[in-house]
């Protein structure tokens, strides 16, 4: 009897947990195009056209002070989002200046297939 009551709470267990894991979304190409789509549409509203002109300026004449630059479409949104953050720390840009560099590299990165 006690063996029965533990192959159905074993089983009942298994079905609870499948379930639960078939409900999650998995992130498609098709979700991270959107999500760059709307990061990139979301700068060109916050950022105009000399705004991010000026983040170009920044980041040529900043970054330039300690390593090769690279072209913007040279990576993705994810590993621009990725990398900025630990280069912002070793500048000494201020807020803005930092928002419109990332405005100009993530509004030109390469765009996912």
């Amino acid at each position: 009897m006690n063996k029965l009551k533990f192959i159905t709470l074993f089983l009942t267990a298994g079905l609870f947990f499948a379930q639960c894991s078939s409900n999650k979304k998995v992130a498609s190409n098709t979700d991270k195009k959107i999500d760059d789509v709307s990061i990139v549409a979301s700068l060109n509203n916050k950022f105009s056209v000399e705004q991010i002109n000026e983040g170009k300026t920044i980041y040529e004449s900043s970054c330039k002070k300690c390593h090769e630059l690279y072209a913007p479409e040279s990576r993705d949104i994810a590993a621009w989002e990725y990398i900025l953050p630990k280069m912002y720390v070793r500048t000494e840009l201020n807020k803005d200046e930092v928002a419109k560099m990332r405005a100009y590299l993530l509004t030109h990165a390469k765009r996912k297939a």
